[in-house]
């Protein structure tokens, strides 16, 4: 049971250092366009806490992997250690040591340990890896098991990294000429989910501007869902032309999605 083998391993590392050196250890594991990388965060010999960031990959190197993740996970993390060993060096090392160090306002070491407690350590971190890319396999494969094949197709026309489950489309009409209604529509796993069907009144434009009121409805919708940090969309549908979808995007944009 792969879930039952994270929690094994999870238990059985809980030491994993002789000395008290606090250090990070970074290793991956990969499969087709699937990578996890474990960061294992070792403070007074034991393990502190353990990230993980999974990303779809296509033809980088494993260095210019590690380049990328030490980038994304070391901009907002609140404690760079002296030490960070990975099981190779990243792309760019120099220029991550120095971005590191300016950061840190101390001295950073990234280190590929060879043998004893830190090669242990990296081994480690590779297995961990391996069995949460394994989880991520089998649970992706649940999910294609449990999406409509119409759906697959859809994530496979358009390029899609995940299937869009949840379907939201909006339409602009306006009723007797004037008054401007906006009307969204929801799919869910391909299916009309009436009881998502939402009507806006169209309340900042005046006279007819399809472009502006698409903006507004917009901005209305993801904003509340957003503040009730409800259920985003996979993919959103705009009914008219070019004008419509870009304002549609700088709608979201501005709400930071």
């Amino acid at each position: 049971d792969q879930l039952a083998a994270v929690k094994s391993f999870k238990e059985k590392q809980r030491k994993v250092a002789a000395d008290f050196d606090n250090r990070d250890v970074l290793a991956m594991a990969k499969q087709d366009n699937m990578c996890v990388t474990v960061i294992v965060r070792i403070r007074n010999g034991r393990i502190h806490s353990r990230e993980k960031i999974s990303i779809n990959i296509g033809d980088e190197s494993d260095a210019d992997i590690f380049e990328s993740v030490i980038t994304q996970f070391y901009l907002d993390s609140d404690f760079i250690p002296k030490t960070i060993n990975v099981a190779e060096n990243p792309t760019n090392k120099q220029q991550l040591l120095v971005w590191l160090i300016e950061k840190r306002s101390g001295p950073v070491h990234i280190q590929v340990p060879k043998r004893g407690e830190k090669a242990r350590e990296i081994r480690l971190a590779v297995q961990n890896a391996k069995l949460l890319l394994g989880e991520w396999i089998i649970n992706r494969k649940k999910r294609r098991e449990l999406t409509p094949k119409m759906v697959q197709q859809l994530q496979e026309d358009l390029q899609l990294k995940i299937p869009p489950r949840r379907i939201e489309a909006f339409d602009i009409s306006h009723l007797g000429g004037t008054n401007t209604v906006a009307s969204m529509v929801c799919f869910i796993d391909g299916k009309a989910r009436k009881s998502e069907y939402r009507k806006y009144k169209i309340k900042t434009v005046d006279g007819v501007d399809d472009f502006a009121a698409m903006r507004e409805v917009v901005i209305r919708r993801y904003r509340r869902l957003k503040n009730e940090q409800a259920t985003l969309p996979d993919l959103i549908l705009i009914d008219g032309g070019k004008g419509q979808l870009s304002m549609a995007i700088s709608a979201l944009r501005e709400l930071g999605l």
